[in-house]
């Protein structure tokens, strides 16, 4: 066993290794040193193990979690067992990418491969490991890509996302709107409704010397139900001064800054992904 405090003083010895285990405690630490080695494609698919649990992000970096170098040992011969099954000529090769996840998968028996939230990405999920095996710029549609061709297959639905149709980005700010000159400034009052002349306009305009009176015919309002009733209209325009029952809704991407309705937007279902059998069958094959 030989001891290494960061990648750069392993990168220099590169010595024969059969598994890694890593100690630090910090995520940050942690996290950096599995995403140098997953990005190396001599080394990717090497076992990786943590001594604890550092979150999600880093965990997911990870073969899992180990308490013994003897734990670590028999896990990382498991693997490697599965390895031997592969033709690993493209696996190992940087330029193929679908080779080297499908790989890493196939000696990996139940592996789920889970998405990972992120509010710092635009799309908002993204997938550790394959980030860091691939260093592919968008993680999620790569993964799209092999399921269509059902190299993997979904293992659960995470969440459904809405996304901006002209960018796919996913953060973006829902605007209540004016139905009638679509203006953001509106806002949520009382209305009354008179009987008498058929007066609808904001409560307080009813207030006079306080007492409830119609201001357009000067009847007294007493009684609700006999004088005067509460209108569904609760909302007021300061712009163009009309009133409607609800406003419309406007989605802003943070992004492109386009406005579009909700009805517009993208549906995205999030999801963890396995190997799918027709993969297992091409992985051995290395028919991909």
């Amino acid at each position: 066993m030989r001891v290494f405090h960061n990648f750069k003083d392993y990168d220099r010895a590169r010595p024969d290794s059969y598994c890694f285990v890593i100690g630090s405690k910090k995520a940050d630490k942690a996290s950096k040193l599995l995403k140098n080695l997953r990005s190396d494609s001599s080394l990717s698919f090497k076992p990786m193990f943590l001594l604890t649990s550092l979150g999600d992000t880093v965990d997911h970096l990870s073969d899992g979690i180990v308490h013994t170098l003897g734990e670590a040992f028999e896990r990382a011969t498991a693997i490697y067992q599965k390895l031997q099954e592969l033709d690993l000529k493209g696996s190992t090769d940087p330029e193929d990418q679908t080779c080297r996840l499908i790989g890493h998968l196939y000696a990996r028996n139940g592996y789920i491969l889970e998405p990972d939230a992120s509010w710092k990405n635009e799309k908002f999920y993204t997938y550790p490991l394959v980030d860091a095996m691939l260093e592919a710029p968008d993680s999620v549609s790569l993964l799209q890509y092999l399921s269509d061709r059902n190299l993997i297959e979904p293992a659960r639905l995470v969440d459904r996302l809405r996304q901006c149709s002209q960018c796919e980005g996913t953060h973006l700010n829902y605007v209540d709107i004016c139905p009638h000159c679509s203006s953001i400034d509106i806002t949520q009052i009382p209305f009354l409704h008179c009987y008498t002349c058929g007066h609808v306009a904001p409560e307080e305009g009813f207030l006079i010397k306080g007492a409830l009176m119609c201001p357009n015919c000067e009847k007294r309002l007493r009684h609700i139900g006999a004088d005067y009733d509460r209108p569904l209209e609760n909302h007021y325009c300061n712009v163009c001064h009309q009133a409607f029952i609800e406003p419309e809704i406007l989605a802003h991407c943070m992004h492109c800054h386009i406005k579009i309705t909700p009805e517009d937007l993208t549906p995205k279902p999030i999801y963890a992904y396995q190997l799918s059998e027709k993969g297992r069958l091409r992985a051995k094959t290395g028919n991909l």
